[in-house]
Formats: structure tokens, C-alpha cells, sequence
């Protein structure tokens, strides 16, 4: 069995002062700590997502908004596009299979929304899992960073929480 990293939404259009130091994060994390395999998540929104529709959000329609961080172009051997909020799609759990992961290490943007989502998804596919949470962020700042925290000790667990990686 392997395990597996998953960088989260690390694109142009989520770099802001709340986020911008993630990428060197993830380069001193890949080069402290090995995995088996490392994957990417791209978010795109697209016309008519709910994105648009019920929030009125227009971030990340542009092909320069969407593009992914050059450091972890460089280190993930696949980047998965989405158009939701979680990476679990049929693709995604697909390559699990394929290989033979059984568990995910989750980090990236925002913690409060994709990173969030992703890790429940997994809570509920009762795929083993933790949180890097000292390389995630998000776009809300500090506060939205710690609810999402709170949120996840109640909905996942403090256990799959890691503040010490």
C-alpha cells in the first residue's frame, strides 16, 4: 500500500498576502518528508457553476487565474481539475485504486473551503487521512484558517489534524 499528498488548489488566483508563502512551505515540506506519490488539485469556475450562479463569484474563470504554482508543477506527477470544492471525483478515486493508496495527506487553499471539503469527503470514504495544516491557508485570513480548523475537530477529528509536520 502507498500513501499520497495532495496539494490543494495552489494556483495564481488563490495567491494573495494570506497565502502567497505556501508554495516555499510545500517546497521545504517535500524536502524534509518523502511520499509515494504526490498529486495536485486545479480548480476551474466555469459558466453557470454555483460558484457564479449563487455566489456571484467570478474568480478563477481566466486560463492566468487558474495556473498552477510552478513548485508544484515541478513535484506532482498529476494534476486533477475540478470544478467543485472537493478533489474526490471518479477520476480521483479511480487512481487511488490504480495505486493502491490507502492513505492521503491533504494541504493547500483554503483550509476553509476545498481543503475542508476534500478531508470530509475522506472522512466519509473512510480513507485514512491527515491534515498538514501548517501548509494551509486561506483567502478569509487567520480567522476563516482557525473555524476551519475548529470545524474539522468536530466533523473529522483532532486526530487527523497534524500541527507537528
Amino acid at each position: 500500500m502507498a500513501d499520497c499528498l495532495v496539494i490543494i488548489d495552489v494556483q495564481k488566483g488563490f495567491l494573495s498576502k494570506e497565502t502567497d508563502y505556501i508554495p516555499n512551505k510545500i517546497q521545504q515540506l517535500l524536502d524534509f518528508k518523502k511520499f509515494d506519490h504526490i498529486v495536485g488539485t486545479k480548480f476551474i469556475n466555469i459558466e453557470g457553476s454555483p460558484y457564479i450562479k449563487l455566489k456571484g463569484w467570478r474568480g478563477l474563470i481566466d486560463e492566468e487565474s487558474r495556473k498552477v504554482d510552478p513548485i508544484v508543477l515541478a513535484n506532482c506527477e498529476k494534476i486533477f481539475i475540478k470544478t467543485i470544492y472537493s478533489c474526490f471525483d471518479d477520476k480521483f478515486e479511480k487512481y487511488l485504486i490504480e495505486n493502491n493508496i490507502d492513505k492521503l495527506y491533504f494541504l493547500g487553499i483554503d483550509t476553509d473551503c476545498c481543503v475542508l471539503k476534500s478531508a470530509s469527503d475522506c472522512f466519509e470514504k473512510n480513507i485514512s487521512f491527515e491534515i498538514l495544516i501548517n501548509y494551509c491557508a486561506s483567502n478569509g485570513g487567520i480567522q476563516s484558517h482557525a473555524a476551519a480548523i475548529t470545524v474539522m475537530e468536530r466533523i473529522i477529528g483532532r486526530q487527523a489534524i497534524n500541527s507537528k509536520i
